[in-house]
């Protein structure tokens, strides 16, 4: 930045290389040429601005959208432990063991029963045909 005391000195450098009678005139062309720049510089700013302007608005959009994105995965992904930090206790395998020896059995008895066969009709499993009878039936033997 120019201080006071260097804007003196220019002046007094213009007036010895123009002269009195031609300093007025060139210091009216110097403001004028100023004004246009400071004009020009703040045109060109506002064009900027507002081009920058259209540019940020789908660039928020875009970071909203990151945003949201971002937090949904959290929420997504956001493991809280197991239920028992420390493990299954004691209780729980004797849960597990009853209920294991439960499912077995009920799956004895349906076995049992299954081969029993019906009592009232006298079917059961040593009532199934011979293997040698279907190949006489089909004409084979």
């Amino acid at each position: 930045m120019i201080s006071g005391t260097e804007y003196v000195v220019i002046a007094f450098v213009l007036f010895l290389v123009f002269g009195p009678e031609r300093l007025p005139e060139v210091a009216r062309k110097l403001g004028g040429w100023m004004r246009d720049m400071r004009r020009a510089a703040s045109d060109i700013r506002l064009v900027l601005e507002a081009e920058a302007g259209e540019l940020t608005e789908p660039l928020r959009e875009v970071s909203r959208e990151a945003r949201r994105l971002r937090e949904e995965g959290k929420a997504a992904f956001d493991w809280k432990g197991p239920v028992h930090p420390e493990g299954p206790g004691p209780a729980d395998s004797l849960e597990d063991l009853a209920d294991i020896e439960g499912d077995a059995e009920s799956l004895d008895d349906a076995e049992t029963g299954a081969g029993q066969g019906n009592a009232e009709t006298g079917a059961g499993q040593d009532d199934a045909a011979p293997e040698d009878e279907g190949d006489e039936a089909r004409g084979e033997g």
